[in-house]
Order: structure tokens, then sequence, then C-alpha cells
């Protein structure tokens, strides 16, 4: 029955998830008045004119309201982006209605590449020409508000270039950095201006004719933690007044950005826009003590979201105490029935086979350590963990089911005595050999394969606390049931488990999830409305991807355990 159940609930998510994520719509809707009325009302607010960004604000809202589409979820999101801007007028909410914007324009904009190049060559080829022309004037500040609009010609097309290249992407993300840098030079030079303006365009024409993108800096493998590194070298290199040291480290951390924004951007998305804004103007400004106090208040931000585990020794625990326990009492509860019985010669059996199982659960660790290279050569690291991640969800969530109906005496009771009349009606000890072995080498596999899971995103030496700590408690259970094994009442401890159980499952669908966007397998889409931050102990983060994954989840748990009530009320 519960087969069945957990079938229904699969297909059902399935279709769930089809839904959610598919084209709302099918109209095509051009974004770049509301663009433009984002950028006045940035321009406004820098020159100080509260008032007239004010009624920039108001004229995007009331034209806004006004798109057929603007009911759905990224429209009113970007509605929710206006609403807080206009409640509280800054830079930064002003970026979130760009980036809410964006999120509209791809969902209501099926993406098709030849035509989202021609777009994004009609768009910025003008406002190149407008910089180019602000450049040969040396009119620094009509050069400031040209850069303005090709920064927001960029975001509102750049989503082409990052779901198609993400060579591209880097290098283009690194030099219109670099052209913002150039700009805040003082004092001002145009030649320097002129070159970076020049990369910049080249640097989008070469996407735009499919020529190859020669590598700003080595990233393959790069983390935050590197990230941090530079920060913190460039730092250092400002405090002591090594500038062109300082500035080539921070130059250094904008190259490589573009491959770690993911890890960012999908925890708090607020710190994502302050380190764009921020770092190209600390590169340039650097031997400032105000800008080094920037820097500093980014350094810690980052280091606060910088977590190289996402797992504690305390998942681990529980992975390796639900496990063990469950085959602990399954050989507990035959040891005792046995000596109920007076039944000795059989007992020999029944450790036998508990022995030869964790014999064969270290064994496939070993293979499985020497094997999985190999297997999936070619096959990304962070690919293998988020699968791996999604079969120790459904594996979860299997086992708390299974709590869930063995949280009576009743229930236990009976799935002890099928497997004792199993040895009564043949005789045969292997039997009992058999039933020890399967319930020590299935819970030993189980818990390989979820430790494989999360065996990167967690301390060896956090993985060695969680599996001592376990099996600590484990021989602490062990010498209690030991003279208490022919009263094997243990509801309470079930129930206790199922909950954990269920937490992990959620924390790990999350983390899955959050492995695929940050590695790129999955677009980022942040929630940009309200100041949701990532709660790296639960598994959650602000993203659509991994709220509505868990969202789902949980919604499939209830109609479990729906079913299951009624099931028991059905039998009793």
């Amino acid at each position: 029955m519960v087969k069945a159940y957990l079938n229904r609930y699969v297909s059902c998510l399935a279709l769930m998830v089809i839904l959610f994520f598919s084209p709302l719509v099918s109209a095509k809707t051009d974004l770049q008045t509301y663009f433009i009325q984002v950028t006045e009302a940035t321009q406004a607010l820098e020159e100080g004119d509260s008032s007239l960004a004010q009624q920039k604000l108001e004229a995007l809202d009331s034209s806004f309201a006004k798109e057929s589409q603007a009911t759905s979820p990224a429209g009113q999101a970007t509605k929710s982006a206006i609403e807080a801007a206009k409640a509280d007028l800054t830079h930064e909410n002003l970026v979130t209605i760009s980036r809410a914007l964006l999120a509209f324009d791809k969902e209501q904009n099926p993406v098709d590449e030849s035509a989202a190049k021609t777009k994004l060559e009609k768009r910025m080829t003008p406002l190149f020409n407008q910089l180019e022309s602000a450049i040969a004037k040396q009119d620094i500040e009509a050069v400031k508000l040209a850069y303005k609009q090709v920064n927001s010609g960029w975001t509102a097309n750049e989503s082409i270039v990052r779901s198609t290249s993400s060579a591209h992407y880097n290098r283009i993300e690194t030099a219109l950095a670099l052209l913002r840098a150039a700009i805040e030079l003082e004092p001002v030079d145009y030649q320097v201006i002129e070159v970076n303006s020049g990369s910049l365009k080249q640097a989008i024409q070469d996407f735009l004719t499919g020529t190859e993108a020669s590598a700003v800096s080595t990233t393959n493998g790069a983390s935050l933690k590197d990230g941090l590194q530079l920060l913190d070298r460039a730092k250092d290199a400002f405090t002591k007044g090594q500038t062109n040291q300082a500035k080539q480290l921070m130059q250094s951390f904008i190259e490589l950005w573009p491959s770690i924004e993911g890890e960012v951007s999908t925890r708090n998305y607020k710190l994502y826009t302050r380190v764009e804004q921020e770092t190209p103007v600390i590169m340039v400004k650097g031997q400032n003590p105000i800008y080094q106090a920037k820097l500093d208040a980014l350094i810690d931000d980052l280091k606060q979201i910088n977590k190289s585990s996402q797992y504690s020794y305390w998942d681990v625990t529980l992975i390796v105490l639900r496990e063990g326990l469950e085959a602990m009492l399954i050989v507990l509860a035959l040891v005792a029935s046995l000596r109920s019985l007076k039944a000795k010669r059989p007992l020999a059996y029944v450790y036998a086979g508990t022995g030869t199982g964790l014999l064969a659960s270290i064994a496939l660790a070993l293979a499985l350590t020497a094997l999985l290279p190999t297997i999936f050569s070619g096959v990304a690291r962070e690919l293998i963990e988020a699968v791996t991640g999604f079969f120790a969800v459904v594996t979860l969530t299997l086992v708390g089911i299974w709590l869930h109906r063995s949280s009576s005496l009743a229930s236990w009771q009976a799935y002890i005595d099928r497997q004792l009349a199993a040895y009564q009606r043949t005789g045969r000890l292997w039997t009992l050999f058999g039933v020890s072995f399967l319930a020590v080498f299935r819970e030993g596999a189980e818990t390989i394969l979820f430790l494989v899971g999360i065996l990167s995103k967690i301390s060896f030496w956090e993985m060695l606390l969680g599996i001592s700590l376990a099996t600590l408690i484990l021989a602490l259970v062990w010498l209690v049931l030991k003279y208490l094994a022919n009263r094997l009442s243990l509801p309470w401890l079930f129930k206790i488990l199922t909950i954990g159980i269920y937490v992990l499952a959620f924390k790990i669908l999350g983390v899955s999830i959050h492995t695929l966007i940050v590695t790129q397998y999955l677009p980022a889409n942040p929630i940009v409305w309200g100041n949701l931050q990532a709660i790296e102990w639960l598994g959650f983060y602000p993203t659509w991807w991994t709220v509505a994954s868990q969202a789902l989840y949980l919604l499939g748990l209830v109609l479990i355990f729906f079913l299951l009530s009624k099931g028991e009320k059905t039998d009793g």
C-alpha cells in the first residue's frame, strides 16, 4: 500500500514540477521602456534629485501595471520590487528592479538564440556609439551617463550570453567591471577609458560572431574561498601602501567573480549587487581609507556566507545513527526472541550474519572509493553529488514512512514475528544468517551512499566526529537494550527519528538543488523581493528552484501522511 501511495506522490510531483516551470505565456514583451525608466530614476537619484526619481518610479509603476502579463510570478516580483523602491528609494533597490525585469523578460520571452543575439546587437550598438562619442568629447559626466546606459542595456540582455557561453559571459562581465574602474580613475585618463571601452565592445562582438572567447583567468574549480583570499591579500596590500599589487589582486578577483557569483547571488542577492557595484571602484580608490573600510565590510559579509561545508557532524551522526539503529533493533529482537525460545545454536548464525554484513559494508565502501572515479570519469563531481542527494531524499522518505508505520508496538512485533516465522517454518539456520546479514548490509550500503553524497561538503574531521559520535551512541544503546531486549517497545524513538529523517531529507534536497544552480546546471532565478537569506543548516536558499522543490516535497509529505492515516483508519 505504501508503494502505491509513493507512486502516486512521485507522479503528482513530476506533473507539478512541469507545470510550475513551463512558460506561462507565449506573448513577446519588449521591456526596453521599463529599463529606460529605471535608468532615468537611477540617474536622478545619483544627482540628488529624489523628487524626480520618485516621479520616474511612479511612471514605471503606472506603465508596468498595464502590462498584460503583470500578474505572472515574475510580474508580481517586479511589482513588489517597484513598491519596495518607492518605499525606500536606494540605488540597491533600483538595481533589484532591473534584475526583476530581467527575470520577467526571460519568463515572457522564450529564448531564440539567433533572435536574442540580434536583439543584443541592436540594443548595444547605439549605446556604444554614445559612449564612444562621450569619450571623444572628453566629457566625464557624459561618459558616466553613457556607461550607465551600456550597463543597463547589458543587464537587460545578458541572459542569452550567460545561458549559452560561460566563457563569453565571464569575459564581458570582467570587461564591464574594468571599464567602471577606468572611469573612476583620478585624474581622468580618457585613453585608459577608451581602451577598456573597446575591450568591452570587442568581447560582446566576439560572442555575436561566435569567436572563441579567450580566458581572462584560470577559474576551473574556483570557489568563493578563492575569491576571499584575493580580497584579503588586496586589503593587506592597500593597508601597507602597496597600491599596484593591491590593484592587480582586485583585478584578479574581478576576473574570477563571474565564475563564483552564483555562490553569493543564491544566498544573498543584495550582497551580490554590492560586490558588483563596489569592487571596481575599490580597485582604483583602495588607497583611500574610506574604500578600505568598504572592502573590509565586503570581506566580512562574504565570509558570513562562505560555508566550505554545508553539512555538519550532526547530519552524519543522524544518518549513521538511523541506519545503525534499525539494523541493531532487528538483530537484538532476533536475539531476544531466540533466547526466549532457548535456542542457543541459532544465535551463532545471527551473530555471524551480523559480522559478515559489517565486513561486506566495509568492502563496498572501499570498492566505491576505488571505482567511482573510473565509472564517472568525464562526469562533473557536483552532478554526481546532486544525483546522489536526490537518491538520498527518496530513500530517506521511504525510511521515514517505514519508521512511521513501525512506531507502534503491534507493527514492530509483527515485523519481528515474520522473520522468526520464516526460521521456524523451515528450520534452516541459514535463514537467520540471511536475515541478520541483510539487515546490517542493507543499512550499511545506504549509509555509504548517503555519505558519498555529502563527502565534498563536509570536512574529514567533522565526518569522522559524526561517525564516532553515532558509534558511541549505538554502543550505549546496545548495552541498554541488551538487558531490555524482551521489552522492545520503542515508538517514541521511532517518532523522533522520523522527524529527524524528514528534516534531513528537506536539507539534502535544498543542498542538491543549490549545487546544480551554483555549477550552472540550473539557472539561479533568485527571489529578488523581500530580504530572504540563506539558512545553511536547513538547506534553504532564496531561489525559485530551491523554494519550489522544497515546497513540493513538503506538500508530498502531507499527502503521504494523509493517505497513511486514512489507510490505518480503514485497517482499524
